[in-house]
């Protein structure tokens, strides 16, 4: 389960390193390598509810192994791509491949440790060992791109994919529910609708202005349809979302939590990858090699982070990672210009991967705690969708902000409004560590 995890982390941290050669290799724009990242985080946020639910139904091992299979032939697909058009249709399926296999991951584990303690260091080994992926992927992916060119990212999904499935048929037990489910196809449509037109509206922000016809068009039509999708889960006997969960403060908190941490986190991380390729002009092999610090810090402090949790319990935990994350991008913003070197740009990377590391596990684990074991599948699926979501957003948001690489002056500009932005968004998320998470758990 570890391993499936891996698979989906090293292909975010692989595509980020190789953005800067897809873009010239296929003429892509600023917008469509935006859209080459949502499009992959939006069918896998939009689907992941319905990952859970359908995992909680017919069995997490079954879901697994069928996403397992989604995501190789997918990423087949994307190696092979001839234009941007046909790039993006291929990340879309692979975000559904993904939606399937992460949520049963998780909750397979959360079946095998029913207990809270262990529950949660099963949990913190699961992170470490998954994110072990965050480090291997820029140097993988500098690997691959400076010896094959970037359509070789894409292929080395399907040769991790081959062990996976062979150690998930061998290793995972059968698991599911009694009672089979439905599935709440409008609410999954609805939910997939919204963040597209929510992607949108934010790109075209950047491109056209808030002001511009397409952009209110886009925020307008994303809350008429928040609206009917309040409506169309109050009156459903399975929503895709229960509802009634708003009322607790531990999974409303947490929810939100992880959606602030992974848009500022994945946007930032945009932002870096196309500063030391385009305003610095390191070769991706390089910059894999440079974003290291921050992925190993992160993989390295998951573990601990658990320990943590069980020590002092959620909050406090959480709290810790968000002020070292906010102190890294202080530092981007106060010192980082376009010729800065190197050493001055790693004591930010450091805060900001020590600062992911103790937060991600913990959050987490909050969300699962939060939940009957039964509903599981269901927790962890709205965990990664807030993730998904909150990535997505931050792909679009801060993109939009710097714009084009290729004008250092401007995207400089737009690199450091996009850090006092970030700071800001995990300031709210602090006071909602602080104020709704609480220390007991369900």
């Amino acid at each position: 389960m570890s391993s499936a995890m891996f698979l989906v982390l090293l292909d975010v941290t692989v595509l980020n390193v190789a953005l800067p050669h897809i873009r010239a290799g296929l003429g892509a724009s600023v917008s469509q390598t935006q859209w080459i990242i949502d499009a992959y985080s939006i069918t896998f946020a939009a689907l992941l509810l319905a990952g859970g639910t359908i995992g909680d139904t017919y069995g997490h091992k079954f879901v697994v192994l069928f996403g397992l299979g989604i995501f190789a032939i997918s990423s087949a697909a994307g190696g092979f791509s001839q234009n941007v058009t046909e790039l993006i249709a291929s990340r879309a399926v692979q975000g559904i491949g993904a939606a399937l296999l992460l949520p049963g991951s998780l909750a397979i584990i959360t079946h095998q440790f029913p207990k809270q303690g262990e529950q949660t260091k099963a949990i913190g080994i699961w992170a470490s060992i998954s994110s072990l992926a965050l480090p291997a992927g820029p140097i993988l992916g500098g690997l691959l791109i400076y010896s094959f060119g970037w359509r070789s990212i894409f292929a080395i999904n399907t040769i991790v994919i081959i062990p996976v499935i062979i150690a998930t048929i061998k290793a995972v037990s059968k698991s599911q529910n009694e009672k089979r489910i439905p599935l709440d196809i409008w609410g999954i449509i609805i939910v997939g609708a919204i963040l597209a037109l929510v992607s949108y509206g934010i790109i075209s922000t950047g491109n056209q202005g808030f002001s511009s016809s397409l952009t209110l068009f886009a925020f307008g039509l994303a809350f008429i349809f928040l609206i009917i999708f309040v409506f169309v889960e109050s009156q459903n006997s399975y929503p895709v979302f229960q509802l009634q969960l708003l009322k607790n403060s531990n999974f409303v908190g947490s929810i939100a939590v992880a959606g602030l941490m992974n848009l500022v986190a994945i946007g930032t991380l945009l932002l870096l990858s196309f500063y030391l390729q385009v305003i610095q002009h390191h070769s991706a092999l390089l910059t894999g090699v440079e974003l290291v610090p921050m992925f190993a810090l992160l993989s390295l402090l998951a573990p601990i982070s658990a320990k943590s949790v069980t020590k002092f319990s959620y909050s406090p935990t959480i709290a810790i990672g968000l002020i070292l994350g906010i102190g890294g991008l202080a530092l981007l913003h106060y010192f980082i210009r376009a010729n800065t070197s190197y050493l001055v740009l790693l004591p930010s990377l450091m805060l900001l991967g020590s600062g992911l590391g103790i937060i991600t596990t913990a959050v987490v684990a909050t969300t699962m705690a939060s939940v009957p074991k039964q509903n599981a599948g269901f927790a962890s699926a709205v965990n990664n969708s807030a993730r998904q979501s909150g990535g997505a957003f931050g792909i679009a948001l801060f993109g939009s902000l710097a714009k084009n690489p290729n004008n250092k002056t401007y995207f400089m500009a737009g690199f450091h409004l996009a850090e006092i932005i970030g700071a800001g968004l995990w300031l709210l998320a602090l006071a909602i560590a602080i104020f709704l998470i609480k220390k007991s758990s369900f």
